[in-house]
């Protein structure tokens, strides 16, 4: 949390004015990330649709290496 206050420019007890605490925080970036992934369709042909989904996740995966903000 501090580092992550640094990086904000603020003290690191302000932060606590928005998120409960580091388990907040980590839980809403896992939930940023799982909604870039595209849920598979009912298409019927579930090789393809865990195909597209794998490429999917690992596209919003890929993402969030150097990623600010």
């Amino acid at each position: 949390m501090r580092k992550l206050a640094a990086a904000l420019g603020v003290e690191a007890m302000s932060l606590y004015n928005h998120i409960a605490g580091k388990e907040h925080l980590l839980g809403g970036m896992v939930d940023v990330v799982v909604a870039e992934i595209e849920p598979p369709s009912a298409s019927g042909d579930w090789k393809l649709e865990m195909r597209t989904w794998a490429i999917s996740a690992r596209a919003a995966l890929k993402g969030i290496r150097g990623r600010s903000g």
